[in-house]
């Protein structure tokens, strides 16, 4: 075990608060100048120096939340919605879908299906393997542009085209909480 000598009065005493009151596997006892210290028990008297320095662990605690939060908390707090959409290359081609599936519902074809069915046959997406559907996400977990249009927009519309860093979005809301707007 490597040990560190505390060569100053000024150094046994930040060594001191240990006296006796550590709970490890090894014994403890108090430091005078001169005496052997585990670098361990330096290294806690240094970590309590800075937790002291700084107010508390609290302060710690609560950056680290807030990172957190900001990483991840989207996922589990706020508002939900449901989507399914349509992600081609060119805004061009996003207005010609987005034409279409208004003719084919105007002539009374159901929406989510032939939604489904455009999504299946042009999307550039993974999930047009799925009709386009994206399932449930909070806000936040999907780039600005699209979230801002989902959290936003009308319910059981095609709405779009929606530009993103992907592409064009033609976007379906199917379902969102009553305090997402």
């Amino acid at each position: 075990m490597s040990r560190a000598v505390l060569p100053n009065p000024s150094a046994a005493r930040a060594g001191s608060a240990l006296c006796g009151r550590r709970t490890t596997r090894r014994t403890t006892r108090c430091v005078s100048p001169g005496r052997a210290l585990p670098l361990e028990a330096i290294a806690d008297v240094a970590v309590s120096n800075q937790v002291l320095a700084y107010g508390s662990i609290g302060f710690f605690g609560a950056t680290i939340a807030f990172f957190a939060y900001r990483a991840f908390g989207s996922a589990f707090i706020g508002p939900q919605a449901s989507a399914s959409h349509v992600l081609v290359k060119s805004r061009a081609r996003a207005d010609a879908l987005k034409r279409e599936i208004e003719e084919a519902v105007a002539g009374g074809a159901p929406l989510r299906a032939t939604f489904a069915r455009v999504a299946e046959k042009e999307s550039t997406c993974p999930s047009s393997k799925k009709g386009g559907e994206l399932g449930s996400f909070r806000r936040g977990q999907m780039v600005r542009e699209f979230d801002d249009v989902v959290f936003t927009g009308d319910l059981n519309t095609v709405l779009g085209p929606v530009d993103t860093q992907f592409g064009s979005h033609l976007i379906l809301i199917t379902d969102r909480d009553a305090d997402a707007k």
